[in-house]
């Protein structure tokens, strides 16, 4: 692979991804995702991975939203050329973590922005965040009150912003259309909330730009009048996730994984004292076990024997719950034709389109963050309670 062709495109905690801008047909509309630097012990294979999202992550969410990749050899050659061309462009804040240099491979991946190439691509981003109350009786009996009527979102917001945010995540896993159109309406509307963002064949538009007249989202729409324009990106939105199962499947996901919350879990994991592993058996095997117990116990309950297996079990299940806690589903639709062949059509201002539903960001959380998640868990509590919050939020 020539360095040349391939720009900076985004970045998270633990990696970097570069589009593809060059003449091989294979690689159009593809991205690369190169891994950034990580500690000894975090570090997993590339065959963990694939492995992880493919027998851990599918059976959970549904094979349909995982997004499929292929793990390609890079040389040194290769990853120099890349650091040195993509610095002046990585957001000052990530900057503390560079790229793995020592890294010899990387995956290839469909490109969710250009999901249609060469045909227009809409990719709406969002990341949803925490969908459920918990109702653990483990959780401090001075917490209760609070955790049932606030949801984690509300809360966290509070104490990092000293005031709340008009979404609320429960607006957006409610299924309730006037309550969704308020929840994407908030965070278009705040866009330095950063949990929504819009690309247009493969470039971010800054949400700003769609109250602008020139903003190039019109031409999809036929529309001109900036108001009704973010009216139709939010319907566009609406109609796509009252269709698919995906809001439903992710807060039943995140719930029954934390059935005890992080104040039953963190005395269970200091009782355990559980390692973190890349062994993927393990996580096989709790997902299978996960799925025995919700088909023998359809209902939601916190009740558990006190053997070290199924402790351990639980340890497990509240990892996962974390990924899916901080995942991202990406919306890509395309007006549709007769060239575009898809069985997924929604109709927004008089429009068809064709639509497609992928989940990211469902890398393995470490189980060694229990402590840092149970003490954000207080702070977070300790800080609502003393400001007390009065807003209240509704599954």
């Amino acid at each position: 692979m020539n360095p040349v062709h391939w720009t900076y495109g985004a970045e998270g905690n633990a990696n970097l991804v570069l589009r593809y801008n060059g003449p091989d047909v294979s690689l159009k509309a593809k991205i690369l995702r190169l891994r950034k630097a990580v500690s000894l012990a975090e570090e997993e294979t590339p065959e963990f991975t694939l492995a992880f999202n493919e027998t851990v992550i599918a059976p959970l969410l549904g094979r349909d939203y995982i997004v499929p990749m292929t793990i390609v050899r890079i040389g040194p050659e290769f990853l120099e050329a890349i650091i040195a061309a993509i610095e002046p462009f990585r957001p000052q804040d990530r900057l503390e973590r560079p790229i793995d240099s020592d890294v010899r491979w990387a995956f290839v991946a469909p490109d969710l922005t250009q999901q249609w190439c060469p045909a227009t691509t809409l990719t709406i981003e969002l990341k949803p965040k925490w969908g459920f109350l918990p109702t653990s009786p483990l959780i401090k009996q001075t917490h209760q009150k609070i955790k049932s009527s606030r949801c984690r979102f509300c809360m966290h917001t509070h104490l990092k912003n000293h005031q709340l945010s008009q979404y609320c995540p429960l607006d957006l896993y409610s299924l309730n259309p006037a309550r969704m159109r308020r929840a994407l309406r908030a965070l278009i509307l705040q866009p330095n909330q950063q949990k929504l963002r819009i690309f247009l064949n493969g470039h971010n538009l800054p949400l700003d730009e769609l109250e602008n007249h020139d903003c190039p989202l019109h031409m999809l729409f036929f529309q001109q009048q900036p108001s009704r324009l973010i009216d139709h990106v939010i319907d566009l939105s609406l109609e796509i996730l009252l269709r698919e199962p995906i809001l439903t499947r992710l807060k039943h996901i995140q719930s029954r994984l934390d059935e005890l919350d992080i104040e039953g879990m963190f005395p269970i994991y200091q009782a355990c004292n559980q390692p973190d592993t890349h062994d993927i058996r393990f996580w096989q095997d709790a997902v299978q076990r996960f799925q025995e117990r919700v088909q023998a116990q359809p209902v939601a309950g916190p009740k558990m024997s006190d053997s070290t297996a199924e402790q351990i079990q639980r340890l497990y299940e509240y990892v996962l719950s974390m990924t899916f806690k901080d995942c991202s589903i990406m919306l890509s639709a395309t007006p549709h034709t007769d060239h575009i062949a898809s069985d997924k059509l929604v109709e927004v201002a008089n429009r068809q389109f064709a639509y497609n539903v992928k989940v990211v960001d469902i890398d393995l959380k470490k189980m060694s963050k229990i402590p840092y998640w149970f003490n954000l868990d207080q702070r977070i509590i300790e800080h609502a309670l003393q400001h007390r919050i009065q807003q209240r939020c509704v599954e």
